[in-house]
C-alpha cells in the first residue's frame, strides 16, 4: 500500500462534501452520520 502525506488544501473539505453525499446517497440510514476530522473521515454506524 503507497501512503502520501501532503499539505492541507482547502478544497478538500468540498471534495469530503461530495464524496459523503455519494456515501449517503448508496447506504442510505446505515450510518447515522459522516465526519471529516482533519487527516480522517469517519463512517458513523446508526446501529452502533
Amino acid at each position: 500500500m503507497k501512503v502520501e502525506v501532503q499539505d492541507y488544501r482547502e478544497e478538500w473539505i468540498d471534495m469530503f462534501e461530495e464524496e459523503a453525499q455519494k456515501i449517503r446517497e448508496i447506504f442510505g440510514t446505515v450510518f447515522a452520520d459522516i465526519q471529516h476530522i482533519k487527516l480522517f473521515v469517519i463512517l458513523l454506524r446508526g446501529d452502533l
